[in-house]
C-alpha cells in the first residue's frame, strides 16, 4: 500500500501473542478501501465491483465495528491475573449490552458503532432499511449465541459472591446440604479473619491462600475457582517467549532455564546472580 501513498502504520506479522484480530483486519480493509479498489481494478478482478457497492461498504464498516468490540472483549479477558470471576463479569456485561445496542440502532442512534456513524454522517445519509434489519438480526443472533455458550453460570455466580465478599455474603443462600456451610458460619464469626480481609491491599487470591491451614475446605473451594486460567493467554505467551528467545543463531540452545526466567512472575536478582560468577578475561 506504500506505492499508492496510503498513510497507515506498519502491520506487524509477529506479535507478542499469536492471535489474528478480525476486528483489526476488517478495520484495515475499511481504511484502505479506496486503495484496495484501485488495486483490484488494476488487476481486473471481479471483486472490484464489491468495493463500488454502497451496500457492501456499509456492511463492511459495521462488521469492522462489531468485531472491534468483540476484540476489545477478548483482550480485556487476557492477562496473568484475570480469573474466571472477572471474565464472567465481562461476558455477562457484554451480553446485557447487546439488546441495548439493538434498540439504539432501531431508533437511528449509531453511537455504539463509530465508524459506521462517521461514514453515514460524512455523506449525509441514514442507514438503509435493509442493512438496518441485517444489523438488528445479527445483534439478536449474537446475543442468543452468547447466552447459549455462557448459560451455565448460576453456580459460578453464587461462588463468586462469597469468594469476593465473604463477610457480607448471606450464608442462608447456601443449601443446608452444603457441607461447607458450617465452616462458613464459623469463618464469618472469626474477627481475626475479617480484620485480615479488610487489611489494605489484601488480594483475594492471597487471602484465601492464607486460609489453607485454618479453613482448608473453604480455601480449596475458593482456589478451585480463582486459580484456573480462563483463556489460552498463558499458553500463548509461552510460545511468544520461546519465539523471542530461540532464533536461528540460538537454535541449539537448551531453553529450559531461559524460559523459566522469561515466564516467572518474580523478577530475578540479576545483580546477585552475576556477583556469584567469575568474569572470563580474554588475553
Amino acid at each position: 500500500m506504500g506505492i499508492v501513498g496510503a498513510e497507515l502504520g506498519v502491520l506487524l506479522y509477529h506479535t507478542e501473542v499469536h492471535w489474528l484480530s478480525r476486528g483489526s483486519v476488517l478495520t484495515r480493509v475499511m481504511e484502505l478501501q479506496d486503495e484496495i479498489l484501485e488495486f483490484l481494478k488494476h488487476q481486473q478482478s471481479p471483486l472490484a465491483k464489491q468495493f463500488e457497492d454502497e451496500h457492501f461498504i456499509v456492511s463492511l464498516v459495521y462488521l469492522a465495528d462489531i468485531f472491534s468490540l468483540l476484540n476489545d472483549l477478548n483482550t480485556s479477558m487476557q492477562g496473568r491475573d484475570v480469573d474466571i470471576i472477572q471474565a464472567r463479569g465481562k461476558v455477562v456485561a457484554f451480553t446485557r449490552k447487546l439488546p441495548i445496542w439493538c434498540r439504539r440502532v432501531e431508533s437511528g442512534n449509531l453511537a455504539t458503532f463509530p465508524n459506521l456513524d462517521n461514514i453515514l454522517t460524512k455523506d449525509g445519509k441514514t442507514l438503509p432499511v435493509e442493512i438496518l434489519q441485517e444489523v438488528k438480526n445479527h445483534l439478536e443472533i449474537l446475543s442468543t449465541n452468547f447466552e447459549g455458550y455462557f448459560s451455565d453460570t448460576n453456580d459460578l455466580c453464587m461462588e463468586s459472591v462469597w469468594i469476593q465478599n465473604p463477610f457480607s455474603f448471606d450464608v442462608s443462600r447456601l443449601s443446608d446440604n452444603d457441607i461447607a456451610k458450617d465452616d462458613f458460619i464459623e469463618f464469618q464469626e472469626d474477627p481475626r479473619k475479617k480484620a485480615d480481609f479488610e487489611r489494605a491491599g489484601m488480594d483475594v487470591k492471597q487471602f484465601w491462600c492464607e486460609q489453607i491451614s485454618a479453613y482448608p475446605s473453604l480455601a480449596m473451594r475458593a482456589m478451585n475457582v480463582l486459580v484456573p486460567f480462563t483463556t489460552t493467554y498463558l499458553c500463548e505467551i509461552r510460545f511468544s517467549a520461546l519465539l523471542n528467545l530461540k532464533s536461528k543463531w540460538r537454535n541449539r540452545l537448551d531453553m529450559s532455564d531461559d524460559m523459566r526466567v522469561a515466564l516467572s512472575a518474580t523478577v530475578p536478582r540479576f545483580d546477585a546472580l552475576i556477583a556469584g560468577k567469575q568474569q572470563q578475561i580474554f588475553q
